[in-house]
């Protein structure tokens, strides 16, 4: 019997593709929970005995008991949890399915009503990454049918692609600011140049007078440089608190020590520790920081073959080298348009529509003052590369115009080698 890869969409038949998620790694981690709730509850049931049992009162056990089989249950989700996704084209529907191992639960939706795939960008916060999620876009602007999410941009894109060629539909890539549609209809590397025609370009701009970059072009390579930016005020300023601490806090916890009758052996281990972290590490991050400073850079090398990425350090290099077979696409990030994405995603949100006519709700377009002070403070992401390893970005934090100006050069190059 044929085994397919779990995580992924496969042609099961041909007029059926399928996903199913759970097993593997998941069940593993969840084989601890299920296990430690399984002895737990059977220490509240009385089942296996301990040494305290006498002083277990009923509302004890029946606590004990409850936790185990939250436990249990959580573990064994985990284990013999599955989802399955099963997109069916000779019936016209997708078929969403729950259950512990078999199917126990199903949805049935109207296949007809979605008419593109999507890859999205789902930021994540403190606790969560970034996720580039596939959707199916519904006619009617409502809500997009969530298909598949990865934290890296390549296997989502491998996705869409296998999902819009098996339905027909054009791929729409919002995974940055600018809308690339991709014909999945295509031969990929067609279709690749085909979006690569269509995205819009940039209103060109000429060099700037000042850039913080160095552009050299030859007949073979473009090669950007952005050396690392010297020693200022704001790079000084992470080092005031552990400072602050070795100088008025440290000081104190000896004091409390020596009040205390410590041991001699206690009180230099806890003071020892704090002058390392608060200390000798600070201190040594200092002098590397000014070492640095001005020394390093960031390179990108586009050839015919590749696009290289270079971070020359002071004491060693590092690359990163990109095949131009396997760039999927380019974009840029500058302020502006990281503003404009904001300000549209509320009301794309509520309208369901990437294409909207702001003047019919109400909304003159105009940008509000307080977004123009916060836009001050947003950096821009610079020069987007997508390449089937993931997203890369070269760039971040330089002005707009530079950015403009670079992504230009670096089409140009790409466009006429990818």
């Amino acid at each position: 019997m044929k085994k397919y890869p779990q995580g992924k969409f496969n042609k099961f038949e041909p007029d059926q593709l399928r996903l199913k998620e759970g097993g593997g790694c998941l069940s593993l981690f969840g084989l601890p929970f299920f296990f430690a709730g399984i002895f737990v509850a059977l220490i509240g049931l009385g089942v296996i005995p301990v040494e305290n049992a006498s002083e277990l009162t009923y509302w004890l056990r029946f606590i004990i008991l409850i936790m185990g089989l939250i436990f249990t249950c959580v573990g064994g989700i985990l284990v013999f949890g599955r989802r399955w996704i099963i997109i069916d084209i000779s019936k016209g529907v997708i078929l969403k399915q729950w259950g512990l191992v078999v199917p126990m639960k199903q949805k049935e939706i109207n296949l007809y009503m979605y008419d593109a795939v999507l890859i999205k960008l789902k930021t994540g916060d403190s606790d969560s990454a970034d996720t580039y999620s596939v959707e199916l876009r519904a006619k009617d602007g409502s809500k997009p049918f969530d298909l598949y999410n990865s934290a890296n941009y390549g296997d989502s894109h491998e996705q869409a692609m296998i999902v819009a060629e098996f339905l027909k539909l054009p791929v729409n890539d919002n995974s940055t600011e600018h809308e690339v549609v991709i014909d999945s209809h295509l031969p990929e590397k067609l279709s690749i140049d085909r979006s690569f025609e269509r995205q819009e370009d940039p209103v060109s701009v000429p060099q700037p007078p000042v850039m913080q970059s160095m552009v050299e072009e030859t007949a073979n390579e473009t090669s950007i440089t952005i050396p690392e930016k010297r020693f200022g005020l704001f790079k000084i300023i992470k080092y005031f608190p552990p400072v602050l601490v070795l100088i008025f806090i440290l000081p104190q916890v000896a004091s409390f020590f020596h009040d205390t009758d410590t041991p001699d052996i206690v009180k230099y281990i806890f003071i020892g520790i704090g002058i390392l972290i608060f200390g000798l590490i600070p201190f040594f991050g200092f002098m590397i920081s000014i070492i640095r400073a001005g020394k390093s850079s960031k390179v990108m090398i586009v050839k015919a073959d590749g696009i290289q990425f270079e971070y020359r350090g002071i004491f060693n290099t590092k690359r990163k080298i990109v095949s131009i077979t396997d760039v999927l696409g380019l974009d840029y990030s500058t302020t502006d348009t990281i503003m404009e994405s904001v300000r549209k995603k509320p009301l794309e949100t509520a309208r369901g529509d990437l294409n909207i006519d702001y003047s019919s709700i109400g909304y003159d377009g105009k940008t509000p003052k307080w977004v123009q002070i916060i836009k001050k403070f947003v950096k821009s992401r610079g020069i987007i590369i997508k390449s089937r390893e993931g997203i890369i970005t070269f760039g971040e934090g330089l002005p707009d115009e530079e950015v403009v100006y670079l992504y230009n050069i670096v089409k140009k190059r790409v466009k006429g080698k990818a």
